[in-house]
């Protein structure tokens, strides 16, 4: 049906599997930094925020933890890929 290439050359091997690390990893941090630049325009939205709920506890709240669940969310999605790579690129 579909079959994987697989090179029997143990150079090449390695060669593959350090350009999809170099891919992993260079997706990690550009995904890392968006999820900062996220963060960093929704921690910038206070005053939108307060606009829309109000000057009251729940606004205050979510002004900070809103960042800090992106920021973190995309540091365990980016964690969850390189396992997944990394059990995937084992001989």
């Amino acid at each position: 049906m579909f079959k994987v290439w697989r090179p029997k050359n143990p150079k090449a091997v390695l060669v593959v599997k350090l350009t999809l690390w170099a891919a992993v990893l260079t997706w990690m941090v550009f995904f890392l930094g968006l999820g900062i630049i996220m963060a960093k325009r929704l921690g910038d939205a206070g005053p939108d925020i307060y606009w829309a709920l109000g000057n009251n506890t729940l606004a205050q709240v979510l002004t900070w933890v809103a960042p800090i669940w992106v920021v973190f969310t995309v540091i365990l999605l980016a964690v969850y890929v390189a396992k997944y790579a990394n059990k995937k690129l084992r001989p």
